[in-house]
């Protein structure tokens, strides 16, 4: 419990990271969506097929801009990847400033946050390419045990069904977890001494997790469970008004909706960190020096 209080103490004191990364989430994916719509409601009213889906925005609606337009795939595959090029090289800068301020345990000024995520932005972006071959080995055991639970284990049909997918996707999803914990510590280290090679990095990494990483492990699932149930309820929501109210009505609420999801989201992510950094701190006290050890995060 003392843990988490300290978790808690630190992630309030750097509540204000909350709204801000949230916005510019929500900037990035207003950078995908505009053009998208731009482009399907230019293309599906001058189809008739199509006209009746401008006023819907699903997947159907896509499918549809697909079949009435030469070259949409690619063009939205296109937009897909600067997409997520844009927002995987976002992320890393601002990580740098975001690790940096939870393991000292006070919010950075603007001018320290953003020249920490310069400084650091090299050594985030290696982080992410190091742990793709991770993720994808977890994902690849996650999957393979998964495959030993009988899909049909609570029924063949309908919610036990259901039930049995879902419990393949849970087994999947422990497994991911993992990488998550070992992510979230190796870069803990790489903020907290940047000069450090890769293979040190790992090292050191490593012989934390082997004495915290069960404990991490499991407040990630204490943070993680709680915006499951909520993505669940507003996937029931959104699936009520999608079908109770027609036009763009229904659009926007569904999209209100789901960026509650997003929200919660970016606050179990920053929660999470601001847990871990305490407890990477006090294991690794070396690392610190006089001028990062000003406010005590107990």
């Amino acid at each position: 419990m003392a843990t988490l209080s300290t978790g808690l103490g630190n992630f309030r004191r750097h509540i204000r990271l909350w709204s801000a990364l949230y916005i510019v989430k929500l900037v990035l994916a207003l950078l995908l969506t505009a053009p998208v719509w731009i482009v399907t409601g230019y293309t599906l009213e001058h189809s008739v097929a199509g006209s009746p889906l401008v006023s819907d925005w699903s997947v159907g609606t896509l499918v549809e801009l697909a079949g009435t337009r030469e070259g949409a795939t690619v063009t939205l595959l296109v937009m897909l990847l600067s997409f997520a090029i844009l927002s995987l090289l976002v992320k890393q800068f601002l990580n740098g400033g975001i690790y940096l301020s939870f393991l000292r345990g006070r919010g950075l000024d603007r001018g320290e946050f953003f020249d920490s995520a310069a400084r650091l932005f090299s050594r985030h972006l290696v982080i992410t390419l190091v742990m793709l071959p991770i993720y994808l080995l977890l994902l690849f055991i996650g999957q393979g045990l998964s495959a030993l639970a009988p899909a049909d284990l609570f029924g063949k049909f309908g919610l036990g069904f259901l039930a049995g997918r879902g419990l393949r996707l849970v087994v999947i999803v422990l497994f991911v977890v993992v990488g998550v914990v070992i992510s979230e510590a190796l870069r803990m280290h790489r903020s907290a001494r940047p000069e450090a090679g890769i293979n040190e990095a790992l090292r050191g990494t490593f012989d934390f997790l082997r004495s915290h990483g069960v404990k991490l492990y499991g407040y990630y699932l204490l943070f993680f469970v709680p915006f499951v149930i909520l993505w669940v309820i507003v996937e029931q929501l959104a699936l009520a008004v999608t079908s109770g109210l027609t036009g763009m009505l229904g659009v926007i609420l569904e999209l209100l909706l789901f960026q509650l999801c997003s929200f919660a989201r970016t606050g179990q992510s920053l929660l999470y960190t601001a847990t871990v950094a305490p407890v990477f701190r006090a294991a690794n006290p070396d690392m610190f020096g006089p001028t990062q050890m000003e406010l005590s995060l107990d």
